[in-house]
């Protein structure tokens, strides 16, 4: 993806690549957590959750740097969609006295699925089976949570909070209202 030029300088360019993926993480936490008000909680995770998947994978297809920078821009945007989403739909249906440990175990994710590609690449580096491009597998491995969704779709309720927020014409489910005497 980087020319010889700009080879030279990988620790710059890879610097870009994780700012703009933050970039798009930050922006799809406030686009995701609005959007799951109006479309729901599941179904916001559903795609957040594909969409991270797909652009991960597609990332791996990256013919230039431009296309890199925006295909991680993408996964951010979808993977800061599925953090918001997960903490709404977590507070929303997680009972009291487990939602710390449930929120805790969704802090964790990432710092696992770091670990597990730091691993993997451990493990690919070495061998090179690509040669130079054996870093593309390892976003292909980042198209695997696709299949999580397999298990949203059927073993995930939507949030009670969000359907009576809905009919009530609320659209912040999360919200008590008081009302002064």
């Amino acid at each position: 993806v980087l020319t010889p030029e700009q080879a030279a300088s990988t620790p710059v360019y890879a610097g870009i690549v994780i700012g703009i993926t933050l970039l798009g993480w930050g922006l799809g936490g406030l686009i995701g957590g609005v959007l799951a008000d109006y479309v729901g909680r599941k179904r916001m995770m559903l795609w957040s959750v594909f969409l991270y998947a797909l652009f991960s994978g597609l990332t791996a297809l990256s013919p230039n740097l431009f296309a890199l920078c925006a295909l991680r821009f993408l996964t951010g945007l979808a993977m800061g969609s599925e953090w918001s989403t997960g903490v709404a739909l977590l507070s929303e249906t997680w009972p009291e006295r487990a939602r710390a440990k449930g929120a805790g175990f969704l802090q964790s994710g990432f710092g696992w699925g770091t670990l597990l590609a730091a691993v993997v690449w451990y493990l690919l580096a070495p061998i090179h089976p690509l040669g130079a491009e054996t870093w593309r597998l390892m976003f292909v491995l980042g198209a695997v949570p696709a299949l999580f969704v397999l298990y949203i779709r059927r073993g995930v309720n939507e949030s009670e909070k969000w359907k009576i927020a809905v009919r009530e014409k609320r659209w912040n489910a999360t919200t008590v209202e008081t009302h002064a005497a």
